[in-house]
Order: C-alpha cells, then sequence, then structure tokens
C-alpha cells in the first residue's frame, strides 16, 4: 500500500509538471510566432487602407515636393473602404470621403518594364478623429502591366518610407496598387489602394 501510495504522489506530481509544462510551451510557441497577444508592445501601431481618386479639383502639387525635374503631379480625394468579411473582397470603394493627397513624380517615358518612378506624397485625413492628421511618404513606383484590362491602362506598385505622421511618429510605410493611364481610357477610373503602416511611440 505504502508503495501503491508513492507511485500516485509521484503520478500526480509529474501530471502537474506536465500540464504546466504544456501551458509554458504553448505560451512560448504563441509568442515566437508573433501572435495578436504574444506579448506587450512598447510601440503604437497604426494601419490604413483606403482608396484615392484621382481629380483635378484636388490641389496636384505638394507643399514640399523633393523632386527639381518633377513632371507629374496628382490630385486625389481619397476614400475609405468596406470589405467582405468572408473573404476581404471589396464591396464598397467610396463609403466616406476621408481627406485629401497630392503627389508627385519623375516620369520618363517610354514606359518599359523596368522603369522605376521616384515618387512622393502627402496625405491629409480632413474626418472623423483623426481629422487634420497628415502622412507624408517618398520611395518609388514600378509598372506591372501595360494593357490589363485594356491597352492604355497600366497597373503600377509604390513601395514607401513614411517620412513623417501624427507625433510621437517613429516610422512605417505606405504601398500602393495604382491604375494609370497616359491618356484617358472610357470606363477606367484612376487612383490607388493604399495601405499605410505607421508606428508610434507609447507615451
Amino acid at each position: 500500500m505504502t508503495r501503491f501510495l508513492q507511485l500516485r504522489n509521484c503520478f500526480g506530481r509529474f501530471a502537474v509538471a506536465l500540464v504546466i509544462a504544456m501551458m509554458t510551451g504553448s505560451s512560448s510557441a504563441a509568442a515566437s510566432e508573433g501572435g495578436p497577444n504574444a506579448a506587450a508592445q512598447d510601440f503604437g501601431v497604426r494601419t490604413l487602407v483606403f482608396r484615392s481618386f484621382d481629380s483635378p479639383d484636388v490641389e496636384s502639387h505638394p507643399q514640399n515636393c523633393p523632386f527639381p525635374t518633377a513632371n507629374l503631379f496628382l490630385g486625389a480625394h481619397l476614400y475609405s473602404i468596406a470589405e467582405r468579411a468572408s473573404d476581404s473582397t471589396v464591396v464598397n470603394e467610396t463609403v466616406q470621403e476621408i481627406g485629401t493627397a497630392a503627389a508627385c513624380g519623375v516620369l520618363e517615358l517610354p514606359l518599359a518594364p523596368s522603369t522605376v518612378v521616384p515618387f512622393y506624397i502627402e496625405f491629409t485625413l480632413g474626418e472623423g478623429p483623426s481629422r487634420g492628421e497628415t502622412y507624408v511618404a517618398q520611395g518609388e513606383c514600378r509598372p506591372a502591366t501595360f494593357n490589363v484590362p485594356k491597352n492604355g491602362v497600366l497597373l503600377a506598385g509604390c513601395v514607401l518610407h513614411l517620412l513623417s505622421g501624427p507625433q510621437p511618429f517613429l516610422g512605417g510605410a505606405a504601398t500602393s496598387l495604382s491604375i494609370f493611364t497616359l491618356a484617358p481610357v472610357p470606363g477606367v477610373t484612376t487612383g490607388s489602394f493604399w495601405t499605410i503602416r505607421s508606428y508610434s511611440a507609447m507615451q
């Protein structure tokens, strides 16, 4: 009987230790995998996803264009978008106007797959809790296709470094899927789908 009790106590302690090890291991794995609640962060993060539509009624010259030879200027209205929860398909590209943007770039013709367009943009948010906030970004845009969905339509991507944002600003990036045309194309609206990821110091 004494031997049995000793074995039972040993087994009990082993079971408790195993459970603790499993819990600790699961927590460590979650942290190493970067789960959404893996660990406390010492910085703030904000992600914006929105649509821009080029428009002649928006000032197209940014305040601080860094390119002396800029020959591309764009003004745009910015809109929040709505996505279908089940698969993230965009179901509404113009939920609400949220601000404007002004951009400049250096465009060399003729365009080729290897073309690199230096690009600079200033976003100004004009609605909601973010009213008056600005983001400034600079980087490069590159063409992806030249004839989709029809000839004269250029699909491009931009990868930009965030130069400034709402304080206390640490840094970030802005990327786009952009639709351009060198001349008006019926049925095609130019502009971009933008993502901004901004980091800030904790206060």
